[in-house]
């Protein structure tokens, strides 16, 4: 009777949080606002913390109540589910025919009620059926869905497959997490690396431009003593051996800009990883909250 006593407590109706005070409950509601969740889908029953309610059994040794056909432990569940669900007057049998035999009866005046007094509803199979009386009369309600079971069902083997489906997600994602960091490593030796070169091209190049105002200064003071008949060996030699240092600094700066330039798809290509590796980071946390 499990899947017709499911349908007989109706949809969502074990799927809500129990408190049992208003403070709580005002409490709930708040944080039920803050994560956008609306009442349909975080719904809240509010009980008494009382003993264990003493209901009536089923009327008929035949027929089963919702509360003979669960097994439920907490007290405070089981009061929530009588308050808000009645789940004491809601019967489930078999058939129609054998419901209708145990459950119905008729005064000398042909008037139709439910034996003991407790029962309102009954549910029956195959269908999920239900009938009632109402003013002495009966009433079928046909189901039109089809029935479902997660009361009594044994998810053992789903839950240790998910386990199993959460325990790759969190290996892939501390290998994610181990290359990310990695990346990140192999990025800031990048960075550097880089960041050298580049002061190094800077520092070559104030060097050049103190050699070349060097060399400017040099010849005009060899323009201005050109009438002047003076040993200029030692300017020449200074003038010859700063261009010869002009031209091994050209030749450094070329090598640095060379290197800059390899550098570059270098870095590229770390910034790209690490864009990837950390989108597959955020991927794997989400797989790991939702399993």
């Amino acid at each position: 009777y499990a899947a017709i006593a499911e349908h007989a407590l109706g949809g969502k109706s074990l799927d809500r949080y129990v408190v049992t005070n208003n403070h709580d409950r005002q409490l709930f509601q708040r944080i039920r606002e803050q994560a956008q969740c609306n009442s349909s889908e975080c719904g809240i029953y509010q009980v008494s913390n009382s003993p264990r309610y003493n209901v009536p059994p089923p009327p008929s040794a035949d027929v089963e109540t919702v509360v003979t056909c669960l097994n439920i432990d907490n007290d405070l569940v089981f009061n929530a589910l009588v308050d808000h669900l009645r789940i004491e007057t809601r019967a489930v049998c078999h058939d129609k025919e054998t419901s209708e035999g145990s459950l119905l009866v008729k005064d000398n005046r042909g008037r139709l009620s439910i034996r003991g007094g407790t029962i309102r509803e009954v549910f029956f199979l195959p269908h999920g059926d239900r009938w009632t009386v109402q003013n002495g009369n009966l009433s079928l309600v046909s189901n039109g869905r089809k029935l479902k079971q997660s009361l009594g069902v044994d998810k053992t083997a789903a839950i240790a497959e998910l386990k199993d489906d959460a325990d790759q997600v969190k290996k892939e994602l501390d290998e994610a997490k181990a290359k990310h960091v990695s990346l990140l490593n192999e990025r800031k030796a990048a960075q550097k690396k880089w960041n050298n070169e580049r002061h190094q091209l800077r520092k070559a190049e104030g060097k050049l431009d103190d050699i070349v105002n060097k060399i400017e200064q040099v010849r005009a003071e060899a323009e201005e003593s050109a009438n002047v008949t003076v040993d200029t060996t030692e300017l020449e030699q200074d003038v010859s051996n700063a261009e010869q240092t002009v031209e091994a600094l050209k030749e450094q700066l070329a090598e640095r800009e060379n290197e800059l330039e390899a550098l570059a798809p270098q870095v590229t290509e770390i910034k790209n990883r690490l864009t990837e590796v950390t989108a597959r980071n955020e991927k794997g946390l989400a797989d790991l909250a939702a399993a």
